[in-house]
């Protein structure tokens, strides 16, 4: 029996037509002296992922799956899927196509690959129905009335810039006036690199040839080399853990801050696949303490935050964004959907003490926000689902421990 297309599974035809694109896309770059390959490349800037249509960090046929259902759309039409169009001329047609096939098997280099080891704390989702804290209604209630109701975000000011280093960056011997110790890091040319002028003055280097990262606090350009106030070092590759008790890095709980921000590589390619920190008021009348034990919840190994009387949320918890929440209903700009999305799937880990509920997004001078607006308006939509009888935001269930050894609540 002659097998057309109407013949087939609406799946199978799908897949048949997908096939179908390939061919013909192989053939007509062929065609046009355009190599077509499936072998794996890296595609080092960030804005080459734009062949990566649906946002997982690879271009693939699942790409061109999106692509062969939005085919022949344009703006205001039904299947109309502006991420589907990647030349950027209001047409998804064979031009787009060609474009994904021209990459296909690329990998985002700073949007996907990730820090940490795969099974790293950072990279674990929120189980579905996971256990609540039992005082989780007493700490949303601290959390309303010391804060908005909704976080701001700190792109501006208050948080990191971060650069990458590789085997040509020069490497300087700067102090840690901290402990008084000397330590080789690399910063890339040229001296002096743009440090935060807030008072924090955090920079993170990624030495991604010797596999290190440094959250550096307090630095300073001095005299052709610079210092810092206290500085952290962890493996890339590791679980992304700084030991409890450990020296504090640019972050008052000890968290390596680049685990938890937001990158523009992220917002470019849709998808964070980590969760997010920030920053809340120090619990009124609280003594502060270096301690691990009673006010500490890992991934925190110490804290820079008062004691919990009042319920305070504890530096280390997790807080979510309930996951039943619609967010296409919301009228979420695409960036607030992004960043709403990751609280969703993995929360946002309460990192340190600040004047405001705020979580992070790397600085705006090695980040370069196109548009910079980072502002915590995009979340406002969220801010107005607060009523007297519901609440958006909950506390994962946690323990006081000082080792990371009971995960339950996460995937």
């Amino acid at each position: 029996m002659r097998v057309n297309m109407i013949s087939l599974s609406p799946k199978r035809a799908r897949v048949r037509t997908i096939l179908w694109l390939v061919f013909s896309i192989a053939l007509l770059s062929s065609m046009a002296g355009v190599p077509f390959t499936t072998s794996v490349v890296y595609a080092f800037d960030p804005n080459s992922i734009s062949t990566d249509v649906n946002g997982d960090g690879v271009v693939n046929i699942l790409d061109m799956n999106v692509l062969a259902i939005a085919f022949g759309s344009y703006p205001r039409h039904l299947k109309w899927n502006p991420r589907a169009d990647v030349n950027d001329d209001d047409l998804v047609d064979i031009f787009d196509l060609m474009r994904v096939a021209q990459d296909y098997g690329a990998r985002a280099y700073t949007a996907v690959e990730r820090l940490w080891s795969a099974d790293s704390y950072w990279y674990m989702k929120i189980k579905d129905n996971p256990k609540l804290h039992p005082d989780n209604d007493k700490m949303i209630d601290w959390l309303m009335d010391y804060h908005s109701d909704r976080p701001y975000i700190n792109w501006a000011g208050w948080t990191n810039a971060v650069y990458d280093c590789y085997e040509d960056t020069p490497v300087y011997h700067i102090l840690d006036t901290d402990n008084g110790k000397y330590y080789d890091v690399p910063f890339p040319d040229p001296y002096p690199i743009e440090i935060p002028p807030d008072t924090d003055a955090s920079v993170t280097i990624i030495d991604w040839y010797r596999g290190n990262v440094w959250d550096l606090w307090h630095v300073e350009a001095t005299g052709g080399t610079y210092r810092v106030g206290d500085h952290m070092t962890l493996d890339l590759g590791g679980d992304g853990l700084w030991p409890a008790g450990g020296s504090w890095g640019s972050g008052g709980s000890g968290t390596a801050t680049v685990a938890f921000l937001i990158r523009p590589e992220e917002i470019e390619a849709g998808v964070i696949n980590h969760a997010l920190g920030c920053c809340m008021k120090t619990a009124p009348g609280g003594k502060y303490t270096t301690m691990t034990g009673n006010f500490v919840s890992p991934p925190a190994a110490h804290t820079d935050r008062g004691n919990l009387a009042g319920n305070a949320i504890p530096e280390g918890a997790r807080i979510q964004l309930d996951p039943a929440i619609d967010l296409d209903s919301l009228g979420l700009g695409s960036t607030g959907k992004i960043i709403a999305k990751a609280m969703q799937d993995y929360g946002i880990v309460a990192a340190e003490a600040g004047g405001n509920w705020a979580i992070y997004a790397e600085h705006d001078l090695s980040a370069n926000w196109n548009p910079p607006s980072m502002s915590g308006t995009l979340l406002n939509p969220i801010a107005d689902l607060v009523t007297d009888s519901y609440n958006p935001w909950r506390v994962i269930d946690f323990d006081l421990y000082p080792t990371v050894d009971d995960l339950s609540e996460y995937e």
